[in-house]
């Protein structure tokens, strides 16, 4: 099983459902899309650099975010919705193989 083909399994057998959003201009409007996704606070020993206690890292599945013309790759300033509490994003990281991204993993703040 390639390894791109994996990592959605992956996902999909241990993530859950999120919703990620991002604001649309200055207003309260926003453009969301459903992720599948997994979420965990960040172990002591990585609460370094601009890492604070309390802050999670997620891996979400690239392909709705890819699929979704327009929505484009998780930035900062974006949300994450998760059971029911929102996560602002802090950072996102491409994860691909070889040339292909199949997931993204994001740094975020609150929830």
């Amino acid at each position: 099983m390639p390894l791109a083909t994996s990592t959605g399994r992956m996902l999909a057998r241990y993530g859950r459902a999120m919703t990620l959003r991002r604001r649309v201009g200055t207003g309260s409007t926003f453009t969301e899309i459903s992720v599948t996704a997994t979420l965990r606070d960040f172990s002591p020993d990585r609460v370094v650099g601009g890492v604070m206690q309390g802050d999670a890292e997620a891996v979400i599945d690239a392909a709705p975010v890819l699929d979704k013309s327009g929505f484009g790759a998780p930035r900062k300033g974006d949300l994450l919705v998760a059971d029911g509490r929102t996560w602002a994003v802090q950072g996102a990281k491409p994860r691909a193989v070889g040339s292909t991204v199949v997931a993204y993993d994001l740094w975020v703040r609150g929830g």
